[in-house]
């Protein structure tokens, strides 16, 4: 090899060396360091000067010198070979670790190459210690109760979750049994569920959040009403030790229910109209053409046609807003009082000849949004106005603004609403008792909510039954 390749060579190897993750030691005949990596001052702990005076006989523990001479001595004679050995470290932990020792030439000279890693079996003490303080921060800062069971059913070790899971502290914990955990969450669970029981486990079982089997979930009324979740699981086959886990599932589980109202909704509200649809349809058979009555079960079906072809658009549309949010948005700057005047200009209500008188405290700013899916709310609730109002009584549009929000409230007349009716008025098909009998899908306002929740806007119902309604969208400047 001549000299730029050897250099090169050892240009090369001296860059592998400081890259490599594994300690690596390159030491002469009589044991002496002449050069290691950052692995290696890591693994023993020692900076760069004080290892660069060190002979591997005072790294190596007593019991393994003696060993690793011999081993030592097989390699010189360019016999490379694996080996088992201890060090010991700067902080005095001793360690157990893998020679794998090489003849190499460096820098013009014959030494020994020793790759040294750690057995899986041993660490140093301090990285256990690391390690096992790192578990103990995330075993008390989890919001999940977790709870160490012993072989007599009963709590050996608990987290802070757990005990604020039964309201006591974990010293209250300590020592109770699984029997009486349970006792104390059916006594505060509410009432028409099954009891939970957390000594009947089956072995495979699903791990679901909410899949799991109903005596393994309990919906708490007191202190606070939510759902606990609870998760028994052994800490292996031969152990007599388990692991009790509390899970707070309470967001889940309304959501759950949510969509179980929403959809027994929606098959209803749909049902209706199909309904009016094979009914009429069945008698339009029987009719003749030239029969008084069938232009008339004709309009009828059409009519039924079209309300579910709109509860349908409705349905869609409120799925895309709460699946994509803002992501579904085309946002732009809005001139708010020329878009609002453009949305009354357009908007119209079938033989009701009403006019929306719109005023303004100021100029108001613009405000960035979607005008398309605004326009879909504005026209909302302007239906609703004049949908819930006499023909006489009048509708009309505020508009102001503060340093955070642009608002555009609808004033109306009408029937307005209790405040049971105000809370739910945006649950999906709630419709109030007194417009039952005013066509409507109830799909508006949920609608509505969601489109201000995009733009990451706020909406405002202000009502009295008998008094009318005001109901204000604000959209941030």
């Amino acid at each position: 090899m001549d000299m730029d390749a050897s250099a090169r060579f050892e240009q090369l190897y001296k860059h592998l060396l400081a890259q490599t993750r594994s300690a690596v030691f390159v030491h002469d005949e009589q044991g002496r360091i002449v050069n290691f990596n950052h692995s290696a001052r890591v693994l023993l702990g020692y900076d760069r000067d004080a290892l660069q005076g060190h002979t591997l006989a005072q790294l190596v523990a007593a019991g393994s010198r003696e060993h690793v001479a011999a081993a030592f001595a097989q390699v010189r004679s360019e016999r490379p070979l694996q080996f088992a050995a201890s060090l010991q470290c700067k902080s005095g932990d001793v360690i157990a670790v893998k020679f794998s020792s090489s003849a190499v030439d460096f820098d013009g000279r014959s030494v020994i190459q020793s790759i040294v890693e750690p057995t899986a079996e041993q660490e140093p003490e301090n990285s256990r210690q690391d390690r096992l303080n790192e578990l103990d921060m995330v075993f008390s800062l989890t919001p999940n109760g977790l709870a160490l069971i012993d072989h007599n059913q009963r709590i050996q070790v608990a987290n802070p979750a757990f005990a604020r899971f039964l309201e006591r502290t974990v010293g209250q914990v300590i020592g109770m049994s699984v029997k009486e955990i349970e006792a104390e969450l059916n006594g505060r669970a509410e009432q028409g569920q099954l009891p939970l029981s957390l000594s009947q486990w089956e072995e495979q079982s699903p791990d679901e959040t909410l899949t799991s089997p109903p005596h393994r979930r309990v919906r708490l009324a007191t202190p606070k009403q939510r759902t606990v979740k609870c998760q028994f699981r052994t800490l292996g086959a031969d152990s007599s030790s388990a692991i009790l886990a509390l899970q707070d599932i309470t967001r889940e589980d309304e959501i759950d229910r949510l969509k179980t109202r929403f959809l027994s909704a929606a098959a209803h509200e749909l049902r209706n109209p199909m309904a009016s649809i094979s009914g009429f349809a069945d008698l339009l058979m029987s009719t003749p053409q030239d029969s008084d009555i069938f232009a008339e079960i004709v309009e009828t079906i059409q009519t039924q046609a079209l309300s579910m072809s709109h509860l349908v658009d409705e349905l869609l549309e409120l799925t895309r807003m709460g699946a994509l949010g803002a992501r579904d948005l085309a946002l732009q700057r809005i001139d708010i009082e020329e878009w609002v005047a453009t949305t009354v200009r357009q908007f119209r209500r079938p033989n009701d000849d009403r006019q929306v008188a719109v005023t303004a405290a100021a100029p108001i700013p613009p405000a960035t949004g979607d005008p398309e899916k605004l326009t879909r709310a504005l026209t909302n609730v302007l239906s609703n106005a004049f949908k819930y109002s006499s023909k006489t009584a009048p509708v009309s549009i505020h508009l102001d603004s503060d340093s955070d929000f642009v608002n555009i409230t609808v004033h109306d007349q009408g029937i307005g609403m209790s405040a049971d009716d105000i809370a739910r008025i945006c649950d999906p098909f709630y419709r109030a008792s007194a417009v039952k009998s005013v066509q409507g899908t109830g799909l508006g306002m949920s609608l509505v909510l969601e489109i201000l929740n995009s733009h990451d806007g706020r909406l405002d119902v202000q009502s009295h039954a008998g008094n009318g309604s005001s109901v204000t969208l604000s959209l941030p400047r």
